[in-house]
């Protein structure tokens, strides 16, 4: 029997719980939210009551006495692994590069002529369109990564992620600027080293205001 047969004929065996719980499911968006209900106390506090019915008001106390606890449990585990797949593949689908939110057309190409010509920060022969490409939305597994010079460090990729994207969510960036240029790796860790240096900025910070300020 696989998973799938094993879920529908659990829904089926321990109904009306699992029907409560597959309802209460629907009233989260998230699959972190979904997961925290199903392994939360609430969820402990229905099961209570419903496999006791002469309890006038919950426990806390999940009932282990019950024959059909175990299969019960083995339910709610094959829930939080469902989820949990569907949440790993969506985010492998949904990964894309970066959308450029103010002036593509006019400051994509300002930006690439910048960082070729008067920083020297990507290698030469970047083409715009692969540049652009990583600005637009693309798929992620369909980028061509960027070439970095020795100039640009790690460190001050870090930064120019987070000065551009500073109002989003940082980890995030800096993850697909990993994905998008060339031997980019650790790069919160890169980020914290010099934050935690008693918040200073990097060596050459300037280089990416200069590029960042008059977009």
């Amino acid at each position: 029997m696989n998973i799938l047969e094993a879920n529908v004929l659990l829904i089926d065996h321990f109904k009306p719980i699992t029907e409560v719980i597959l309802k209460r499911l629907e009233d989260f968006e998230s699959p972190k939210d979904k997961i925290n209900y199903l392994k939360g106390e609430d969820l402990k506090y229905l099961i209570d009551v419903r496999m006791n019915p002469n309890l006038k008001t919950a426990s806390g106390v999940v009932t282990t006495s019950n024959p059909h606890k175990a299969g019960l449990d083995g339910w709610i585990e094959i829930q939080i692994k469902q989820i949990e797949n569907s949440s790993s593949q969506s985010k492998a689908q949904k990964m894309i590069s970066y959308v450029w939110q103010n002036e593509p057309n006019n400051e994509l190409p300002e930006l690439y002529n910048k960082m070729i010509d008067k920083y020297k920060l990507i290698a030469s022969e970047t083409t715009y369109e692969q540049f652009k490409a990583i600005f637009t939305g693309q798929p992620i597994d369909e980028i061509v990564k960027i070439e970095r010079t020795k100039k640009f460090t790690n460190v001050l990729l870090a930064y120019f992620v987070s000065r551009l994207f500073q109002k989003s969510n940082p980890h995030n960036f800096l993850s697909i600027a990993e994905k998008c240029f060339s031997d980019a790796k650790n790069l919160n860790q890169a980020q914290n080293n010099y934050f935690n240096n008693q918040n200073r900025l990097p060596k050459n910070y300037e280089i990416i205001d200069g590029l960042i300020n008059p977009l």
